[in-house]
């Protein structure tokens, strides 16, 4: 049954299919009875909640495996009165929010598929339930999601030993510091073990909700002796295959064995960080490899180096109004023999040399490919003023750039409202509001303002939405949107020719597989997992030679000298060959876990 959208925004339902509820249900009575060595009658006897019972999918599933003790929760009386009479006096309905429910009430197993509703977007919503309910005022976070309270009280609700088995997308995973997870996260680790981790990605398993970036996972409440001497525990991870779109997504939780494939993490309970990204897709025999990669980037102290060691990764440029900087051709811009005339109200007038200068072409994150990125793919011409030359004193801008500052003063108190609604200096209205100076955080000289880096100095870029390690390099100009992020080197020394082989490589590829390395909006990630080899550590002449030999063939791909598409591909395969060799890896390993785990 599919809810009206106005529902959906105040309860944040998406209905449950009965392949999932049935494959959740047998994974965590399993579950149970391997940890509690319980036959099927005390299984049968425990006490079950469903906190979103929604149309009744999992307590259906319940009933029919012939559980008796389920007490469920429903907000909404629609499916309150529906549920009631599809199965009467068999559970113990309550039409009310779980999150009022009392903490007091405990429970052996709870279940379900908790409601979605991003905090973002229902701030009225989250901001109602820190007022009427306690646990929600408790564990409040910014950029949360409605479920992270359920879970909340749901561990809250365990008793110790009890398990918690819900169905969400996974994002809460993935974050790590600074982020909605802040509370979350330590609240799971100091109370439950994660017991069994089911990664869904591949898998379209709600059929209206926005993003299937899904999973379902187990946790069990520690008891009072495995708090104090910090037990440990091995997570259990499932992993369902790629398919067809076309393909019937109940048979693939029908036959669990053929669809997807199952191992040990290497990342156990201990490893899990209170306010980290949790890699939990991370097996034993990826991890080796992985120890043996860090450990060739180790210093002489023995520390491993990092891309944050470096470089910090900050966005391209982000404008007031990008229809205003951003001057289309044949739009509002016109190029003709080497000449721009720029449309103001029915003229087209004709830029001096000063004003052609403060022009730049502007690209997004798709221009990019490895190695470099498609100059003639632009998207337009940015307005790109120097702040040091504008805000100099008896600088007269009226005077230098004439037709410039005549079509931005059609536009400037537009201008100044935006920055004042985004809370900043209306007096920087002729600049953009990011990505034109950067904080260079190990330079004493402080704030670096960024045109000369855009123009001529070398650089390595990559788009902010990408599941590849594409990385583009150049030493030409190169300005971009805030969809492009850059490597602003701070001041160490940096290779740029090995550095850019190296992300390009597949052995690369294979470290953002194994680290969960996919970039969505995220850098963080980036700076502080990328391990990185240095010259200087090698030990034998044989390894620095095979370096230097890497940096040549980076070189001449650089350098565009090779026009032949198959001696470029050949290039990069002789580069990758010499950097598995510089780790002293074993490619045809490698492949074969990129298609045993990643390929699923």
């Amino acid at each position: 049954m599919t809810l009206k959208p106005c529902q959906k925004q105040n309860f944040g339902q998406y209905f449950t299919s009965t392949s999932i509820t049935e494959f959740m249900v047998n994974l965590v009575m399993k579950v149970f009875k391997e940890d509690n060595n319980l036959d099927d009658f005390k299984v049968l006897n425990l006490s079950l909640l469903e906190p979103a019972a929604g149309d009744g999918a999992f307590l259906k599933t319940l009933i029919e495996y012939g559980y008796k003790n389920i007490t469920a929760f429903e907000i909404d009386k629609y499916y309150y009165n529906l549920l009631k009479k599809k199965f009467g006096d068999n559970i113990k309905l309550k039409n009310s929010n779980f999150l009022e429910s009392n903490e007091d009430e405990k429970y052996d197993l709870i279940i379900g598929n908790p409601p979605y509703l991003g905090q973002n977007y229902a701030s009225e919503i989250f901001q109602g339930y820190i007022r009427k309910y306690p646990i929600c005022k408790e564990f409040f976070c910014g950029n949360m999601d409605l479920f992270y309270w359920f879970l909340h009280l749901g561990i809250r609700k365990l008793r110790p030993g009890g398990l918690l088995c819900f169905i969400t997308t996974n994002y809460w995973i993935k974050k790590g510091e600074k982020t909605g997870v802040a509370k979350l996260k330590p609240h799971i680790i100091e109370e439950c073990f994660l017991k069994t981790y089911v990664d869904l990605t591949n898998l379209k398993v709600f059929k209206d909700a926005p993003g299937q970036h899904n999973c379902i996972f187990i946790l069990q409440k520690k008891n009072n002796e495995e708090k104090r001497n910090k037990t440990e525990k091995k997570i259990r991870i499932i992993q369902f295959k790629k398919h067809s779109k076309f393909q019937n997504c109940n048979s693939i939780f029908q036959f669990v064995d053929f669809n997807s494939i199952s191992y040990d993490s290497a990342i156990t309970n201990q490893c899990l960080k209170k306010n980290g990204s949790w890699n939990l897709l991370f097996p034993e025999d990826v991890k080796v490899i992985i120890d043996k990669i860090e450990n060739t980037c180790k210093n002489d102290s023995g520390r491993i180096i990092y891309l944050k060691d470096f470089f910090q990764i900050r966005n391209g440029i982000i404008s007031i109004k990008d229809n205003i900087f951003i001057l289309k051709e044949n739009e509002n811009i016109i190029r003709k023999n080497g000449d721009f005339f720029l449309k103001i109200e029915k003229d087209h007038l004709k830029l001096n040399e000063f004003e052609k200068n403060r022009l730049k072409k502007i690209y997004k994150g798709r221009s990019i490919h490895q190695y470099g990125f498609n100059e003639d793919e632009y998207l337009g011409w940015m307005i790109f003023f120097d702040k040091n030359e504008i805000e100099s004193d008896n600088f007269d801008p009226d005077k230098k750039y004439p037709v410039l500052m005549r079509y931005l003063y059609q536009f400037e108190d537009d201008l100044k409202n935006t920055l004042i609604k985004c809370k900043e200096s209306p007096g920087n209205w002729l600049f953009p509001r990011r990505g034109f100076k950067i904080h260079n955080l190990r330079n004493e000289s402080g704030i670096e303002y960024l045109e000369p880096y855009y123009e001529n100095q070398l650089k390595i870029f990559f788009s902010y939405i990408s599941k590849e390690n594409i990385f583009g390099f150049t030493k030409n100009p190169f300005y971009a949107t805030s969809d492009t992020y850059f490597l602003h080197n701070d001041g160490k020394k940096a290779d740029y020719l090995f550095l850019i082989a190296y992300l390009n490589s597949k052995l690369m590829r294979f470290i953002f597989y194994a680290k969960g390395l996919e970039i969505k909006r995220s850098k963080s990630k980036l700076e502080n997992e990328i391990p990185i080899i240095s010259f200087e550590n090698l030990k034998t002449q044989k390894k620095r030679d095979i370096y230097k030999t890497i940096r040549k063939l980076s070189r001449d791909l650089i350098a565009n000298s090779l026009q032949d598409l198959g001696k470029i591909e050949l290039y990069k395969r002789d580069i990758d060959k010499l950097i598995f060799t510089l780790f002293d890896l074993n490619e045809k390993i490698i492949e074969e876990l990129i298609s045993k785990y990643y390929s699923v």
